[in-house]
């Protein structure tokens, strides 16, 4: 539905998620068709047809309010997920120490890594990339994001690079050769 960017605040912390202008632009759009419905209502009118603003409104009050970020804190050394609505959110803490690297791999949609078809991408398979922190603990990672190459993936990429050089975790890009 929308992509991520990474805000480095001025107090030693950066912030990986949806940013204020997009939630902005939404919170700000959802306004303009509430009013929109309410002039309607008030005129008295009951078509059916106006069940589509209004799943367009929840949908941008949604995207809104939605929580889906994660927080770098330099000073702790701790990253923080937030994830809800609102002021409702819950949240998870690793620490610098518990993360390997950060690293960026690449999958064809729909194909099993370990398939022949896996280095053929397609119209019905294209390229994702997936934007994660590979854990200490065996085979476990935390994924920031997952995007298709062509939409996003130079920006994943650049990213990862700036939040490599911003925590000083160390940065490996996984790619096709083909």
């Amino acid at each position: 539905m929308f992509t991520y960017d990474l805000m480095v605040l001025k107090s030693e912390k950066a912030v990986y998620g949806p940013t204020p202008f997009f939630r902005s632009i939404c919170l700000f759009f959802a306004i303009v068709l509430a009013s929109g419905l309410v002039s309607v209502l008030l005129e008295g009118s009951r078509d059916p047809f106006l069940i589509i603003p209004c799943i367009l409104m929840l949908v941008l009050l949604f995207s809104a309010f939605l929580r889906d970020e994660w927080v770098f804190d330099n000073n702790t050394r701790k990253i923080t997920y937030k994830a809800g609505l609102g002021p409702f959110f819950r949240t998870r803490c690793l620490s610098y120490d518990d993360v390997e690297e950060i690293r960026i791999g690449f999958f064809l949609k729909g194909i099993p890594d370990d398939s022949a078809l896996a280095t053929k991408p397609s119209w019905k398979h294209p390229r994702q990339i997936v934007f994660y922190l590979k854990l200490k603990d065996e085979d476990k990672r935390e994924n920031l994001e997952i995007i298709g190459e062509r939409k996003g993936g130079v920006k994943a990429e650049r990213n990862a690079s700036l939040l490599s050089g911003f925590t000083g975790l160390p940065m490996k890009s996984e790619r096709f050769d083909s």
